[in-house]
């Protein structure tokens, strides 16, 4: 039989100078497939192209064209992606698909007549997936069967189902074509879709569905995946459609006795015949079936959430997220030429601005200027208070006119000032030692002296002006730090 025969294109034809046909994947009632070979790329693709006979009505061609531009903006793993569009020297349109490997559920059906429940639902979660972002983008499939579920290998060898067969979709928000006036792609006396997995509204109204048509298909499809048959049989279509619209829907249990009763209420209402008891949106159904999946596919419920908007989106991490925490206690920076003790800085404030420094430097400044002149008052009382010690004691006393409170002890003097940060001395009101600084003999008493803000100083008294000074300005010089 050839396979070319209804095709509009035939083995060997090369298509818009890069595509050259191979062979026939498949045929439908309204178009064929056939396997192609990109010239450029050296990669196999699918063209799908509409039958002769379809060619002739207006609105096949328009529902042809609604696909391309329908699954061209679904980002989902789980939909067959389109790569581009052409058109043949008659102005024939088709689109240009990934070429899959492997089989959809209808021919897998043939084969193993009922599927494990962990299978099932997997695949029908993974599908969900894939519809949910169509009706987030307002777009309803309305042809959902298991032949439009095709079962692949993902990249790491799982199965993987895609949804295809976009081309009676429905979208809810006006279309309109090339010269903007809008499209109308489906006529009321038309039955649009597989009426074995076709809602009762769908059925009476092609026109008149929402997002919950497709969830009374994926349940038709849970049933038949569950049990090896449809809810709804009959000889002829006129039967069947009056079954479905009248008769009561039968319990997947009494075909399968193992199916745990929270799944068969899971089948049960998408089947509700009133739409408003149906599952309002795919990621209440999701949330359902999850549950009974396999691992692997544990979290699509949340990420069906949050496309259709009934799960918040997780924030964006961003690179303050990976960056390693500061230190709590900033380290002790070693004090500049003015005596102002300050603290590194932390890495959140290594981008301040220049401005900012600047400021800091200018305040620095400022307080070493009234330091030292705090220092020279501070020094000429000292001085006084020493001379009248050293009146009213023996000669060896001189040094216990130092002020007991906030004293420092230093082993070793330096010769020079030095700055101690507040985290080096003890509290102003803690006990301070009842004696004053005590030098060792041949080293110079440190003196302790109080500055704007809290910080204590050391300043180094020189042994040799041990007797006071008759200058008038006292036997203690400040030291600049």
């Amino acid at each position: 039989m050839d396979l070319f025969a209804h095709a509009p294109v035939r083995a060997g034809d090369v298509l818009a100078k890069k595509y050259r046909v191979e062979r026939v994947l498949g045929m439908g009632g309204m178009g064929i497939v056939v396997a192609a070979t990109h010239l450029e790329l050296d990669r196999e693709v699918a063209l799908k192209f509409l039958l002769p006979t379809a060619m002739d009505s207006e609105e096949m061609v328009s529902r042809f064209l609604n696909e391309g531009r329908a699954v061209v903006r679904l980002k989902s793993e789980h939909v067959a992606k389109v790569l581009d569009v052409g058109r043949l020297d008659d102005g024939a349109p088709f689109i240009v698909m990934e070429l899959l490997q492997g089989q959809d559920l209808g021919a897998v059906m043939k084969e193993r007549t009922v599927l494990a429940i962990e299978d099932a639902v997997s695949f029908v979660l993974q599908a969900s997936e894939a519809v949910a972002e169509a009706h987030a983008a307002m777009i309803i499939h309305r042809d959902l069967k298991p032949q439009n579920l095709f079962l692949t290998l993902g990249l790491d060898g799982t199965p993987l189902v895609k949804v295809l067969d976009f081309g009676v979709s429905k979208s809810l928000t006006p279309t309109t074509g090339g010269d903007g006036t809008p499209m109308t792609l489906t006529r009321t006396q038309s039955m649009l879709g597989s009426p074995l997995y076709m809602s009762p509204e769908q059925m009476r109204s092609s026109k008149k569905v929402d997002e919950r048509s497709d969830i009374w298909s994926l349940g038709v499809i849970l049933f038949e995946l569950f049990t090896g048959r449809v809810p709804f049989e009959a000889e002829n279509v006129p039967e069947l459609v009056f079954k479905i619209a009248e008769g009561d829907v039968p319990s997947p249990k009494e075909f399968r006795p193992d199916l745990p009763d929270a799944l068969c209420s899971a089948v049960m209402r998408c089947l509700q015949k009133d739409v408003d008891k149906r599952y309002s949106n795919l990621a209440e159904l999701a949330a359902d079936l999850e549950p009974y999946a396999s691992p692997r596919d544990k979290g699509l419920a949340s990420r069906i959430g949050v496309m259709l908007g009934t799960q918040p989106r997780p924030r964006m991490m961003s690179f303050s997220d990976t960056s390693q925490p500061a230190k709590s206690q900033p380290a002790i920076a070693v004090s500049d030429a003015w005596g102002a003790t300050q603290s590194a800085p932390s890495p959140t404030a290594a981008g301040e601005k220049k401005k900012s420094a600047s400021r800091g430097r200018a305040i620095s400044i400022g307080i070493g200027v009234v330091v030292i002149a705090l220092l020279g008052g501070g020094a000429f009382a000292i001085t006084a208070r020493s001379r009248n010690a050293a009146a009213d004691g023996p000669p060896g006393n001189a040094q216990s006119a130092v002020p007991s409170s906030s004293s420092v002890v230093v082993p070793s003097a330096p010769t020079s000032g030095a700055s101690i940060g507040p985290a080096q001395l003890p509290s102003e009101t803690s006990a301070a030692p009842s004696a004053s600084a005590v030098a060792k003999p041949g080293t110079a008493p440190v003196v302790s002296a109080r500055r704007p803000g809290g910080t204590t100083s050391a300043v180094v008294k020189p042994t040799q002006s041990a007797t006071p000074s008759t200058s008038g300005r006292g036997g203690f010089i400040p030291i600049r730090e």
